[in-house]
């Protein structure tokens, strides 16, 4: 269907080359993996507000995990992180993370069922501009492998990791929810970029033995935990949208410094117009709900 969308449309300076078929897989495991995000996200929202109410410490958060829907939640991630993974050996950060943001409509449009959150018109304008958007980075991308990466590269990884997880395990009570959700993006990104340098290797020991595996399963762990805390506390579209937007932004532009990431020749424009898009309509999309008689308890999450 998408090779079919690409070569009807016809789009100036866009060429469809003899390795289009990879990149069809890659733009497919991408847009699998936003589903499976979007719904995996509202499951872990509903778990860690079912969950007990004394949720502090290592007990709480063990008793969030062991919640069925936390855990399918957590399934889902985990499906959808490896698909995003496959896809960015082909397609750059800024692509693969527009797609992966696209998501937030998912949890929007699902929370507003099992969450009974009323549906607002704008939401449906935000959607439809999420979909204008990864139509236009799904085009403008120029797939191809990242650039091998420098010691600076992997120098920036290796310091922001001890970092991040020190700010956050410091700031965790201290921060509104977005913000843990914006940590969690943070680790996320990061560990987008660790997986786009990893390089080819010979068999799956070889991939054993690259330090940018380990740094890539390390900073996932720490954007599960942030934002699982975030969505605890607080509303789970906003946490949501924090995280996205905390992913995108420094990831894409480090690909783009870091990685030799590209658009297609004339295409800048447009890719920039499909982030933004994504992103204004994430926040729009994250944009809090005022229920009226609503208690604490209520799902509110937009």
């Amino acid at each position: 269907m998408i090779r079919a969308f690409l070569a009807a449309v016809r789009f100036p300076h866009l060429q469809l080359h003899h390795h289009t078929g990879a990149v069809v897989k890659a733009l497919t495991f991408a847009l699998i993996a936003s589903f499976a995000y979007g719904i995996g996200a509202v499951c872990q929202g509903l778990g860690a507000k079912t969950t007990e109410k004394d949720t502090s410490g290592v007990r709480g958060f063990l008793s969030i995990l062991k919640h069925p829907l936390t855990l399918a939640g957590l399934l889902l991630d985990i499906i959808a992180w490896v698909l995003s993974r496959l896809s960015l050996h082909k397609l750059p950060l800024f692509t693969v993370q527009t797609v992966l943001a696209g998501s937030l409509a998912i949890t929007v449009g699902l929370s507003q069922r099992v969450m009974h959150t009323p549906k607002r018109r704008s939401d449906v304008y935000a959607i439809l501009a999420t979909a204008f958007g990864l139509v236009l980075v799904g085009i403008a991308a120029d797939p191809h492998r990242a650039d091998p990466p420098t010691h600076a590269f992997k120098i920036v990884l290796w310091i922001a990791l001890p970092l991040l997880c020190a700010g956050g395990i410091s700031l965790r009570q201290k921060v509104p929810p977005p913000v843990l959700g914006a940590l969690g993006g943070t680790a996320f990104g990061f560990s987008a970029l660790a997986a786009r340098a990893i390089p080819k290797v010979d068999g799956f020991l070889g991939l054993l033995q690259t330090p940018l595996l380990w740094l890539m399963l390390a900073y996932a762990a720490g954007g599960v935990v942030f934002f699982t805390r975030g969505v605890e506390r607080g509303q789970v579209g906003a946490v949501t949208a924090a995280m996205w937007a905390a992913e995108i932004i420094p990831s894409s532009a480090l690909g783009f410094l870091m990685l030799g990431d590209s658009v297609r020749p004339g295409w800048g424009a447009a890719a920039a117009l499909g982030m933004i898009a994504t992103l204004g309509a994430t926040y729009a999309l994250a944009r809090p709900v005022e229920i009226p008689n609503s208690t604490p308890g209520d799902f509110n999450a937009p």
